[in-house]
């Protein structure tokens, strides 16, 4: 039963994609940053409905299982990028440019993370299978 959330909230999302989508709407950088929000939770919510379903067969098909469950991560993390960027945009100045500069530091912080994070993690999958992690 704990996938129901996110078959509701697949439900929700598929029901605010129509909306969004199909209604004529501004073209400014908020609206971009906005509808990509919208599709990367589309995804999070198909990751988790399948998330749901493959750990009941998690034994006869553990790839499958951390293949999703790892996309799954990454709409999450890309969620919460598109969120902050999102919510900085808003809240900053109205000037296109300077909201676009706004966004190339945000994104350069953001990816630089991204990619310490993801080496951290892979060095310590290396060390760890290699047993010298302590």
């Amino acid at each position: 039963m704990g996938w129901a959330f996110s078959a509701i909230s697949f439900f929700y999302v598929v029901l605010l994609m129509g909306v969004f989508f199909l209604r004529g709407r501004l073209k400014n950088f908020e609206t971009t940053i906005y509808s990509r929000l919208i599709i990367v939770t589309f995804f999070e919510a198909v990751f988790a409905i399948l998330c749901y379903q493959t750990i009941r067969f998690m034994d006869y098909i553990p790839i499958i299982n951390s293949l999703i469950s790892k996309l799954l991560l990454v709409c999450y993390l890309t969620w919460i990028t598109l969120f902050t960027i999102y919510t900085f945009m808003i809240s900053c100045d109205k000037d296109e440019e300077k909201s676009k500069a706004y966004y190339k530091k945000i994104n350069l912080f953001f990816f630089s993370f991204l990619e310490a994070f993801a080496c951290s993690i892979s060095i310590s999958s290396i060390l760890s299978s290699a047993s010298l992690v302590i």
